[in-house]
C-alpha cells in the first residue's frame, strides 16, 4: 500500500475493485471496507468520515476507503460485496 494515498486511491491504482458513486469524496459510503489493523496502522477517523460512518450504520471495524490511509504494516481489508 502507498502511505501517501487513501485505500480507495491505492486500490484503484492497483486495478482492484472498490465501490463508489461519489468518486471518493466521502459522500456515498459505498467504499465501506472492513479492516483489521494494529493500533496506529491506520489514519484517525476525522469528523467527515465519522458522520458518514454513523449515517451508514457502520460497524466498529468498518472504514471508508476514501478517507483511510495506511500508516504502518499489518493492515488487511475486505468488503461484504467482493
Amino acid at each position: 500500500m502507498f502511505h501517501d494515498q487513501s485505500l480507495f486511491a491505492a486500490l484503484r491504482k492497483a486495478d482492484q475493485p472498490i465501490a463508489s458513486s461519489c468518486l471518493g469524496v466521502a459522500v456515498c459510503a459505498r467504499c465501506l471496507v472492513r479492516v483489521q489493523a494494529p493500533e496506529g496502522a491506520l489514519s484517525s477517523i476525522e469528523s467527515v468520515e465519522a458522520r458518514v460512518l454513523a449515517g451508514a450504520g457502520a460497524d466498529s471495524d468498518q472504514r471508508l476507503a476514501c478517507q483511510t490511509f495506511v500508516l504502518g504494516p499489518g493492515v488487511s481489508l475486505r468488503t461484504d460485496y467482493w
